[in-house]
């Protein structure tokens, strides 16, 4: 059931998803480990979601039901602390007013 549905695809995208997207939203001078780990929490929630989607299918109600509801708790929860770590440490927004006029 996994390989003929192509339900490990979903796996394998949601592995490479889970290792690399926390890296590349959160690295640059002002890293913080734990808003690192939050976001890698978050997507693997997403993953689960995904994942009971395609279960839903393949193992029947109960258990993709069940793993959707977890994995949409995960990712709400987290999604939400991730949000106050971004606005923690999110440099101010300054207006700057019109751009000048060019001069041709």
């Amino acid at each position: 059931d996994v390989l003929m549905t192509g339900y490990i695809a979903i796996i394998f995208i949601a592995g490479g998803l889970a290792i690399l997207h926390p890296f590349n939203a959160n690295l640059g001078p002002d890293e913080k480990q734990d808003r690192t780990l939050v976001n890698a929490i978050m997507v693997s929630g997403i993953a689960m979601i995904t994942t009971g989607i395609a279960a839903l299918l393949t193992q029947g109600l109960a258990a993709g039901l069940l793993q959707l509801i977890i994995g949409f708790a995960i990712w709400f929860y987290f999604f939400r602390m991730y949000y106050r770590l971004v606005k923690r440490d999110a440099s101010a927004v300054v207006g700057t007013g019109l751009l000048p006029p060019t001069v041709q």
